[in-house]
């Protein structure tokens, strides 16, 4: 049995927009657990809730430290993700969740930098993580508790502070 020329070349054309339409599809779903904060998905709060999380995760692991430089840096991330959020003009559930956070938690994050300037290590991120807590409690979802942990969900990489290089 003889195969068309023609038809073997359409049928390898096909396969090859199926494979590259899959491969096209697959990556696409991979992009979306590696996209940086500032690339979240529009209306996607919880997203932006992760990554609060996520700070509050490494600054009290640097807190734990002493460690000013890095508590200091993600003090500032936590304060940029809760400006996204006001800026976004989040509501879940019929409340503010902007206007929430706006509340919470910039105060929280300038009494959490000012007690990092004082050395006050082991009250920062007790005073940030109140300050989520209470945003729960405010929108109905106090079953969502966060606590301090002796433990961070980042074994890899270091919260010491380094020493400076000497010349």
């Amino acid at each position: 049995m003889r195969i068309n020329p023609t038809v073997l070349s359409i049928v390898a054309i096909a396969i090859s927009l199926l494979v590259l339409g899959r491969m096209t599809w697959e990556t696409a779903q991979w992009r979306q657990y590696l996209r940086t904060d500032s690339e979240a998905p529009a209306g996607e709060l919880a997203y932006h809730m992760a990554y609060l999380q996520r700070y509050v995760d490494k600054l009290g692991a640097a807190t734990s430290v002493d460690n000013t430089p890095l508590a200091s840096f993600y003090l500032h991330e936590l304060e940029e993700t809760a400006a996204t959020i006001v800026a976004e003009g989040h509501t879940e559930d019929a409340h503010d969740i902007s206007a929430l956070v706006a509340t919470h938690l910039f105060p929280a994050i300038e009494r959490a930098e000012t007690q990092l300037a004082q050395s006050s290590f082991e009250r920062v991120t007790g005073t940030v993580i109140a300050a989520c807590n209470a945003c729960h409690v405010a929108s109905d979802h106090a079953f969502i508790h966060i606590q301090e942990s002796d433990v961070t969900a980042f074994p890899n990489q270091d919260f010491r502070p380094i020493a400076a290089p000497t010349p």
